[in-house]
Formats: structure tokens, sequence, C-alpha cells
């Protein structure tokens, strides 16, 4: 399990996984990785769209949930030669909010008064 916590607190991220193996024989190893992500961004890019005769770039709050595991199986054929299957199937979902564009690029810093919430008519 980790947690990561981006700059200013505008994004985060859990992981919690567990890796199980088995090798039945000497040369056959299979692996599996099943996890789980739960994830937040604060300024996740969205679109692109004309506003007032100006490019506005749309980017929106996200709060995202991944289901994947990764299988792999190693096959020892002889020393020289090993042949590898690796996939990593997944499932996710995510909701946007907060839909906003900034106003001023030139910050450094990018904070709720260089930015503008659209809201719907």
């Amino acid at each position: 399990m980790n947690y990561n916590k981006g700059f200013e607190g505008y994004s985060e991220r859990d992981n919690l996984g567990i890796e199980i193996s088995y090798k039945p024989t000497n040369y056959l190893r299979l692996s599996l990785n099943p996890g789980y992500s739960n994830s937040f961004s604060e300024l996740q890019y969205v679109t692109r769209t004309t506003m007032d005769d100006n490019d506005r770039y749309i980017f929106a709050s996200i709060d995202r949930k991944t289901i994947n595991t990764s299988l792999r199986v190693n096959l020892n054929l002889s020393p020289d030669l090993t042949v590898q299957y690796w996939g990593q199937p997944f499932v996710a979902s995510g909701r946007y909010y907060d839909y906003k564009y900034i106003t001023d690029p030139s910050l450094i810093n990018i904070t709720t008064a260089s930015m503008s919430i659209l809201t719907e008519n």
C-alpha cells in the first residue's frame, strides 16, 4: 500500500496491491498482482473550446477509481531461452466536476484566484 500527495494538494493517489507467485516446476513461474487505486486531481485537462473569440482550455477536478491485475508467466525453455507473457487488464471509472478554465496562465502557482469556475446556465 502506498499514498502519494501532489504539489500543494492538487492531486492525491492511494494504491493497494498484493503479489502472489507460484512456481510449480523449475522452469515455470506464474505471478498475479491484483490492485486497487483511488486518485484525485484538481486540474485534469478536459478539452479546448472557444469562448468570446478566445481559446480556452477547460480543466476539471476528477475522482478516479481503478481495479487492475498484472499477470506474468515465465517459461524457461533452456538456460539461454525464456518465453515471458505479461498483461495488465483493468477497469476504471472517473467523475469530473468543478469545470474551470485558467484566467492567468502566467502565474507560477495556479490558485483559485487565477481560475474561473464554469457554471451551467
